[in-house]
Parts: structure tokens; sequence; C-alpha cells
């Protein structure tokens, strides 16, 4: 069984065990109990001028992307300063081990 928890990421049982996997390639990111943003690939870029001159982030404004360390695919963004912790998602996938 699985659970569709974004456009990128689902949960699935893998060997009796709950865990986040890519949706495009399958490669495990890690427990559902535990954040899987620390497995994936981090890309930070600023976001100062990323809209044109009109944008006025400061220097320490980030965008976050997180991909997939398998097949690269985007899994999630985020807008951060930078040093910022991650922002984690919890998601409700008890219904996974009800199966």
């Amino acid at each position: 069984m699985s659970i569709r928890i974004s456009a990128t990421l689902e949960a699935r049982m893998v060997d009796g065990e709950g865990r986040i996997v890519c949706v495009s390639c399958s490669h495990p990111l890690g427990p559902t109990d535990q954040p899987w943003k620390p497995a994936a690939t981090l890309n930070e870029l600023p976001m100062k001028g990323a809209g044109g001159e009109v944008y006025t982030a400061g220097d320490d404004v980030l965008l976050r992307q997180f991909n997939c360390p398998s097949c690269g695919k985007v899994l999630d963004t985020e807008t951060a300063l930078r040093g910022d912790p991650f922002l984690i998602d919890e998601v409700d996938v008890s219904a996974l081990s009800d199966s």
C-alpha cells in the first residue's frame, strides 16, 4: 500500500516499515516518522534579483530546492533566511500501517 503525500512524494511500506519515497524513481528518503528533507540534495539559491530589479529581497533570503539524490527531481521548495532550519511537514500516514 502507498499514500501520496504530495505531487512528488509517497509513503510506502518497504520491508514492513513505512518509508517516504520519491514518486519518480522510488528512491527512499527515510522513515515516515522522521523528516525526509535532510536525505534530499539541497540547492540554495539567492532570491535577491530573482524577480528582476523590482524584487528587493535581502542578501540572506534564499530559495531552497530539495532534490531526489537519485533522479534529481525537485521534491519541494521553500524560502528561508540563511541559517534557518528546514520547514518540517508532518503528515498523518497511520493508514499505511493499518493495511
